[in-house]
Protein backbone atom coordinates (compact mmCIF):
# COMPACT_ATOMS: atom_id res chain seq x y z
CA UNK A 1 0.00 0.00 0.00
CA UNK A 2 2.98 2.08 0.97
CA UNK A 3 4.21 1.68 -1.96
CA UNK A 4 1.84 1.97 -4.51
CA UNK A 5 1.35 5.69 -3.25
CA UNK A 6 5.09 6.22 -3.34
CA UNK A 7 4.76 5.58 -6.92
CA UNK A 8 2.00 7.41 -7.61
CA UNK A 9 3.68 10.04 -5.99
CA UNK A 10 6.87 9.57 -7.90
CA UNK A 11 4.67 9.25 -11.25
CA UNK A 12 3.23 12.85 -11.00
CA UNK A 13 6.56 14.53 -9.58
CA UNK A 14 8.25 12.37 -12.65
CA UNK A 15 5.15 13.67 -15.11
CA UNK A 16 5.73 17.34 -13.96
CA UNK A 17 9.39 17.61 -13.93
CA UNK A 18 8.77 16.30 -17.75
CA UNK A 19 6.14 18.89 -18.14
CA UNK A 20 8.75 21.87 -16.89
CA UNK A 21 11.50 20.69 -19.09
CA UNK A 22 9.67 20.19 -22.01
CA UNK A 23 8.27 23.51 -21.48
CA UNK A 24 11.55 25.17 -20.72
CA UNK A 25 13.10 23.63 -23.81
CA UNK A 26 10.54 24.69 -26.26
CA UNK A 27 9.94 28.14 -25.06
CA UNK A 28 13.02 29.54 -26.72
CA UNK A 29 12.06 27.60 -30.43
CA UNK A 30 8.61 29.59 -29.58
CA UNK A 31 10.28 32.45 -28.92
CA UNK A 32 12.90 32.03 -32.34
CA UNK A 33 9.94 31.15 -33.96
CA UNK A 34 7.59 33.78 -33.20
CA UNK A 35 10.50 36.54 -33.85
CA UNK A 36 11.05 34.62 -37.47
CA UNK A 37 7.20 35.03 -38.63
CA UNK A 38 7.27 38.81 -37.44
CA UNK A 39 10.19 39.78 -39.23
CA UNK A 40 8.96 37.62 -42.20
CA UNK A 41 5.17 37.58 -42.70
CA UNK A 42 4.58 41.18 -40.71
CA UNK A 43 5.59 44.12 -43.39
CA UNK A 44 7.60 46.73 -41.09
CA UNK A 45 7.27 49.61 -43.46
CA UNK A 46 6.00 52.58 -41.65
CA UNK A 47 7.21 52.85 -37.60
CA UNK A 48 3.22 53.60 -36.26
CA UNK A 49 2.35 50.08 -37.54
CA UNK A 50 1.77 48.12 -34.60
CA UNK A 51 2.11 43.98 -34.75
CA UNK A 52 -0.67 43.48 -35.45
CA UNK A 53 -1.93 45.82 -37.63
CA UNK A 54 -5.75 45.64 -38.82
CA UNK A 55 -7.42 44.60 -42.04
CA UNK A 56 -8.01 47.54 -43.96
CA UNK A 57 -6.78 49.97 -41.56
CA UNK A 58 -4.10 52.75 -43.45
Amino acid sequence: MFYRALDGRLMVASVRATVQGLEFALRPLFSALSSHWDRTYIPTTSPRQSAHPRPGAH
